[in-house]
């Protein structure tokens, strides 16, 4: 996939088509997917790519599968923060797995300072027994929230957060391993070669 089309349609028919068949696993190849529409995880579903590791771009070399996020910005911070993340994990037993995500206008500006634009979460966990693992948040002003859920696993996430890397509320045994921040990677994740 070259991320020249948007693809969450696609993507959330497949979602959805798990869903009605008690759940399963969507397998997205290696490729880039752009996504201007949120998705959403339902019960006993994994989105996953093609990554068994947080993955990074070095010169074009090792892309995995990347969501490339054109949705959710806002002037706002606080209507950005509440506003539908890019991806939801909203059944019981929903999870995410081996996925790098990248906001392909949202890329920083070095001679700006700290200047980005704010867009919602990228994923929000609301499931019971919900999972994240092996994914990479590049660039985005805020990363994973948490919220009224239960039994969360959040394992071998890295990237770069602006804002919020990890927000937890009202929520009961999350369980957050190798959550990393490296401000590095924004040179090293893909911008370079990210679709214009």
């Amino acid at each position: 996939n070259t991320g020249a089309t948007d693809a969450s349609e696609a993507i959330q028919k497949a979602l959805d088509a798990a869903r009605d068949n008690g759940g399963g696993i969507v397998y997205l190849k290696a490729g880039y997917y752009w996504l201007d529409s949120p998705l959403t995880v339902y019960d006993n579903t994994e989105l996953r790519g093609a990554a068994a590791a947080a993955t990074r771009d070095q010169i074009g070399m090792s892309k995995g599968t990347v969501l490339l996020g054109n949705y959710g910005y806002a002037q706002d911070k606080i209507i950005a923060q509440n506003s539908t993340a890019l991806v939801t994990l909203q059944g019981t037993g929903s999870g995410m797995r081996g996925i790098r995500v990248i906001y392909p206008e949202n890329k920083p500006e070095p001679q700006s300072g700290t200047r980005y634009r704010y867009h919602s979460y990228a994923v929000r966990v609301l499931g019971q027994n919900a999972y994240m693992a092996y994914c990479s948040l590049v660039g985005v002003p805020f990363g994973v929230e948490v919220v009224n859920a239960k039994d969360v696993v959040l394992t071998e996430v890295s990237g770069c957060y602006y804002d919020v890397g990890v927000r937890v509320v009202h929520s009961e045994n999350v369980y957050i391993d190798e959550f990393l921040e490296n401000a590095a990677v924004v040179a090293r994740f893909g911008y370079a070669t990210v679709p214009a």
